[in-house]
């Protein structure tokens, strides 16, 4: 019967998960937040000191004393205020990696919880990308909060603050144009980035019809159609160059906007303020503090928009991962799962039925196989033998029926220790870029150097391996490219005698190998499938010829079984595929 863990998964958010990675570390994230707000207050401070200069200086009561002070200290508040953005840079620089190399982990593990489906229906490219930007939206948001989005709210606090101290009207103008600035700009900015990626989506397509028409320029020859396509693909630009002016001309609409109140809030301020100073409320430091303050505030907001469309892409960008990271794993542990105890090896499929992608495969298949049992699954292709063994490996959930080791569910058992119990050599042996010796040891990572070579030599891939220049040491390049073929599944096989599970699959495990190294291989097969439960796919029939039972499979049932003899004397597919075989194996 099919089983699916029923446990919810915790429900992820962007922000959510990024800050649930942050909090794991709160000594260096308060440092990172802490450090950064004190240099923008030791900042900020800094035009009090010269309000009081300019003050002194203008009532001419200052002592040089006084004025000296209040210099030395406005330069030890920037010096301060500098040390601390020093220090900031550091607990960043210990933070952020860190939280970074999490977030990739955190993806990884949750990716490789998923099913050979999921793998199947999604390009591996495209999954590396989504973490990578999982990952760098991280980095884009701590970055901004950290020495944007920080920075200018102790700005727009302390200043408007200390403005409402000075004057209550002032500090009500500097924030009502915050507020109004905040709010265009979030507005232009949003808008902005609909248009950047509708201009994106045009740039695709113009470089896809560039690409199209270059690729079949013999075509465009051949049919005279160079003046259609230039009308194509001018098309094309042309809608490309619309939605461009389109964006531009938003930007300059918004930055003028923005500009122009700026202009109107340093008027209103500056003329108000005359008017305090001709009340005597306010004295000419004063001015010296409002215009340094209206600066600063114009600076850090104009940056809003660029921080708000960093920190909304990073969001975008990393919401995929996140699909992913709420997604649940098509196979999962039952709650209270138990670990498979194999005793004897004993494996029986009762009632099997498989779909996939809703196209029947396996219908009702029934095979027992008792402990220590050779036997081999022939059929033509695409009878369901490949499904049976990776059905077995629950490397796919069964859509109905069960399958039982040791009379144990496959599907109430912890899946780790279901396929320790499992050797597995697959048709096409795909290996690590690492070393040989590491890809070896993949199947037993606490073997001895001795039992890695002594299974390299059952392997018979001892001796190429020697023959290398850096032997074991050998790197095999990305999916094992540097190898042959034979070579890759020899190096596979070792793996699986390493393994010494108590269960042995092998799927066409010899279809890589030249005759001659098939021939030592199945020695060594058959070697390791002493005192094992064995299961062999082949299309070579001429290798399974002393396995203790073949089954024949077609169309997802068993059709026949028996030994190589038994099938032989009668007339079947078994007898049809020896027959086509023998053939082949006359004529050449």
């Amino acid at each position: 019967m099919s089983s699916r863990a029923s446990s919810p998964l915790q429900k992820h958010t962007v922000l959510g998960t990024y800050w649930m990675l942050s909090k794991r570390h709160p000594w260096m994230f308060s440092g990172v937040m802490l450090t950064m707000s004190l240099s923008e207050v030791f900042s900020i401070v800094i035009p009090l000191f010269y309000k009081h200069f300019i003050n002194a200086l203008v009532t001419g009561n200052a002592s040089v004393h006084l004025l000296v002070v209040l210099i030395l200290l406005a330069v030890a508040c920037r010096a301060v205020g500098w040390a601390l953005a020093r220090v900031n840079g550091t607990f960043v620089a210990l933070f952020e990696p860190r939280v970074v190399v999490e977030a990739e982990h955190l993806a990884l593990r949750h990716l490789l919880d998923h099913s050979v489906r999921f793998f199947s229906d999604t390009f591996t490219g495209s999954l590396v990308k989504q973490v990578h930007r999982f990952s760098d939206g991280y980095k884009t948001i701590i970055e901004n909060i950290s020495w944007n989005i920080l920075p200018i709210l102790i700005d727009v606090i302390c200043i408007v603050g200390v403005l409402f101290v000075r004057s209550l009207i002032i500090g009500a103008v500097a924030l009502v144009w915050v507020v109004c600035f905040s709010i265009v700009n979030v507005y232009i900015t949003r808008t902005k980035i609909e248009l950047n990626r509708e201009r994106a989506r045009k740039g695709s397509e113009t470089s896809g019809a560039l690409a199209d028409v270059l690729s079949n320029h013999l075509n465009v020859t051949l049919f005279h159609a160079k003046d259609r396509e230039l009308n194509y693909v001018g098309r094309i630009h042309e809608e490309w160059r619309k939605i461009c002016q389109k964006s531009w001309l938003y930007s300059v609409g918004g930055n003028a906007l923005q500009n122009l109140l700026n202009l109107i809030t340093e008027l209103v301020v500056m003329i108000g303020a005359v008017f305090l100073w001709h009340n005597k409320q306010l004295t000419v430091g004063d001015f010296v503090l409002l215009q340094s303050y209206l600066l600063s505030l114009f600076s850090r907001l104009s940056n809003i928009g660029m921080v708000t469309r960093n920190c909304y892409e990073a969001v975008i960008d990393a919401q995929e991962m996140i699909d992913v990271l709420n997604a649940s794993p098509d196979i999962a542990d039952v709650p209270r799962a138990k670990a498979l105890t194999v005793k004897k090896g004993g494996v029986e499929f009762r009632e099997v039925s498989f779909q996939y992608h809703q196209r029947p495969i396996l219908q009702n298949f029934s095979l027992t196989i008792a402990p220590g049992e050779k036997i081999a699954l022939v059929g033509p292709s695409g009878a369901g033998k490949s499904t049976i063994v990776k059905l077995l490996l629950r490397l796919y959930n069964l859509t109905n029926g069960d399958i039982l080791i040791d009379d144990q569910s496959i599907g109430q058992i912890k899946q780790d220790s279901l396929r320790d119990a499992i050797a597995f050599v697959p048709q096409e042996a795909v290996l690590f870029h690492r070393s040989l010796r590491e890809n070896i040891l993949y199947g037993r990572p606490d073997a001895s150097e001795a039992q890695v070579v002594a299974a390299a030599k059952k392997a018979h891939c001892h001796d190429f391996i020697a023959a290398l220049p850096d032997g074991y040491n050998t790197l095999v390049g990305e999916r094992g490219i540097k190898l042959s073929g034979g070579e890759r599944q020899r190096v596979a096989i070792a793996r699986a005698i390493l393994k010494n599970a108590p269960i042995l699959v092998l799927d066409e495990a010899t279809s890589s190998l030249d005759s001659e190294s098939e021939a030592l291989i199945q020695d060594a097969l058959r070697e390791l499938m002493q005192k094992r439960t064995s299961i062999v796919i082949a299309h070579r029939l001429s290798t399974i010829r002393q396995m203790d039972r073949i089954v024949v499979v077609e169309h997802g049932h068993v059709t026949d079984t028996g030994s190589h003899d038994e099938l032989l004397k009668r007339t079947g597919k078994y007898q049809t595929l020896w027959g086509i075989q023998a053939g082949s194996f006359a004529a050449t």
